[in-house]
């Protein structure tokens, strides 16, 4: 059968041993890949295994090769791979065989990639697109590993409000507030879309408030990572399918009318990681179909701040205050330190304080990401609501039939 290969190279400022270390060290391919574990036993025959998703029981993806020629510190060859993903196997079969090869430059030592064994039929197109983007993301991880960087999403604590505070949620921001928005993603989708749009997944759906407003328009599909904010959303979305998984390596094996990436979509990073939550989006979008994406803020919009809110719900009352700055204006990350006051009844007043950090991204640099993961990219301007403030801008990729 044909086949097809990837090649890919690039210049590191280190030696060639400690470039080639990286390949085979566990904890450093889970900062470079990004995955959450890794096992590798270094020697011809042993095993070069990764996983993805928060459950090591259950992870989204799997994949594992047994390396076939060592020759350290220049050379690994890895084979036999075994794939599993929550959203099936490969639609075809292959052999895949990746050679990693390690030589000395001038600047330091140059990594060149080779993976072949990818079957020269359409049905291969697809993977084969998002291997090619996934080697770039790939190299962009190994860099930043080597500057001390680590992945941009590397493990890190769960923000309060999205697990020990989850059940105050409705109180931070209520679901009627969510109204006019959710109308206008509507009319963006329905519009962007080739055909009505039937089914409807929301990545990163939080605690459901976008898709109570949306549900009586789509039959819905709510994923978010929190466990603790789906446990809220099924309480206000009893009606609605729930699944548990990150947007970036999620696969659930079938395809919607519509993709909505709410405000969630500010939790990524990277251009690298922000890159992989579109190509989530694109491989679960129908032909003919439209996915939407709606940051907070774009590099351009964005000004630092201070915000405030709160209510009184069901025998209980917070309220919070909220500042976002940005650290350091050369780099793709803002941060927002929230304080919240909370009390049942008439209990004690309790103090909390919880980071959240943001990715930040220019028009154009969405609009690039959008159109090489295949999409037919827009922007549209937010027109001003009922407070006279103008909504911010969204992006729309859509899909071709």
């Amino acid at each position: 059968m044909p086949t097809r290969s990837h090649v890919h190279e690039e210049i590191f400022p280190v030696s060639p041993a400690e470039l080639f270390s990286i390949l085979l060290t566990p904890s450093a391919i889970r900062s470079w890949w990004s995955a959450s574990r890794a096992i590798v036993v270094p020697e011809r025959g042993g095993i070069w295994a990764a996983t993805w998703g928060d459950s090591e029981n259950d992870p989204d993806y799997a994949t594992a090769a047994t390396i076939r020629e060592l020759d350290p510190p220049r050379r690994v060859v890895l084979a036999d791979y075994r794939y599993r993903a929550k959203g099936g196997p490969l639609p075809f079969r292959a052999d895949f065989v990746t050679e990693f090869l390690v030589s000395e430059h001038p600047e330091g030592a140059a990594l060149r990639v080779t993976q072949d064994g990818f079957p020269a039929a359409s049905i291969a197109d697809e993977f084969y697109a998002g291997c090619e983007r996934g080697w770039r993301d790939t190299f962009a991880g190994i860099r930043r590993h080597l500057e001390g960087r680590g992945a941009p999403w590397a493990p890190e604590p769960t923000p309060l409000l999205y697990g020990e505070l989850a059940a105050w949620w409705p109180l931070v921001s209520p679901p009627e507030e969510y109204a006019e928005e959710a109308e206008r993603f509507r009319r963006a989708l329905v519009e962007a879309c080739s055909a009505p749009p039937r089914t409807l997944l929301e990545l990163g759906s939080g605690g459901g408030h976008t898709a109570s407003h949306l549900k009586q328009w789509f039959e819905m599909t709510l994923v978010d990572i929190a466990p603790a904010m789906l446990a809220v959303s099924r309480e206000l979305n009893f009606d609605c399918e729930h699944q548990q998984g990150d947007m970036r390596t999620l696969r659930l094996g079938r395809t919607f009318d519509a993709v909505l990436v709410h405000d969630a979509i500010n939790h990524m990073r990277s251009a690298a990681e922000l890159a992989q939550v579109i190509g989530t989006a694109y491989r679960h979008l129908a032909p003919g179909g439209a996915a939407l994406f709606a940051p907070d803020h774009t590099r351009e919009s964005f000004e630092p701040g201070v915000d405030h809110g709160g209510c009184d719900r069901d025998g209980r009352s917070l309220r919070f205050f909220e500042w976002t700055w940005d650290p350091d204006p050369a780099d793709t990350e803002v941060r927002a330190e929230m304080v919240y006051l909370f009390r049942e009844g008439t209990g004690e007043v309790r103090c909390r304080h919880d980071t959240h950090r943001y990715g930040l991204f220019a028009r154009g640099e969405w609009l690039k990401l959008l159109r090489e993961a295949g999409f037919e990219a827009s922007a549209i301007a937010g027109e001003s609501g009922e407070t006279g403030e103008s909504a911010p801008l969204i992006f729309l990729g859509r899909r071709e039939l």
